[in-house]
């Protein structure tokens, strides 16, 4: 009879050791994918505001494209009225087709990085 007693005992405290390890085990495994879902949300994170970046960037040089052209357009408006009406002096006219060369060029650089961004 006293080993019956002894061998269930065992067995009992043997099931509950067993049973404490599986719950380890689990809570292991459970605090495992916990880190990997952390992990995969800080990367999710990151590229989320990468591309946030890019399309801030993108929106800004289109921005800037578009200044560059509209101050060329106005520059070019009022050079075309003030030759039409004839009222420039050959040094004038040459200060305003460099201001136009420099415009000119502005657009190409802003043109460069729109397509870069």
């Amino acid at each position: 009879m006293k080993r019956v007693v002894l061998f269930l005992g065992l067995l009992l405290i043997s099931f509950n050791l067993s049973a404490q390890e599986m719950t380890e085990k689990e809570t292991k495994a459970i605090h495992k994918e916990h880190k990997k879902a952390e992990r995969d949300m800080k990367r999710a994170e990151k590229k989320h505001k990468k591309a946030e970046k890019e399309h801030k960037n993108k929106e800004k040089s289109r921005k800037d494209l578009e200044k560059a052209k509209n101050k060329y357009q106005k520059a070019n408006i009022k050079y075309e009225t003030l030759k039409n009406k004839g009222t420039l002096e050959p040094k004038t006219e040459e200060r305003w087709l460099q201001k136009l060369d420099r415009l000119n060029e502005d657009i190409i650089k802003a043109e460069k990085k729109f397509k870069r961004a």
